[in-house]
């Protein structure tokens, strides 16, 4: 996720500076392919507690 954040935030790093459109194209399409396939594994990630965590909430209310 750090790399994806990394290569989020240099792009912007590059126009600021003036640097080259390619290689700021170049790094947006990383971080995309990067970002999809963590944002479908973070989804699967929380998805898998919540069942979890709902049943820890309800046997607490139980008290």
């Amino acid at each position: 996720m750090l790399f994806v954040a990394i290569t989020g935030l240099v792009p912007w790093g590059l126009t600021l500076l003036g640097g080259s459109p390619h290689l700021r194209f170049m790094l947006v399409e990383v971080h995309d392919k990067l970002a999809l396939p963590l944002t479908i594994l973070l989804i699967l990630h929380i998805a898998q507690r919540v069942p979890r965590f709902i049943s820890r909430a309800q046997r607490r209310g139980n008290r």
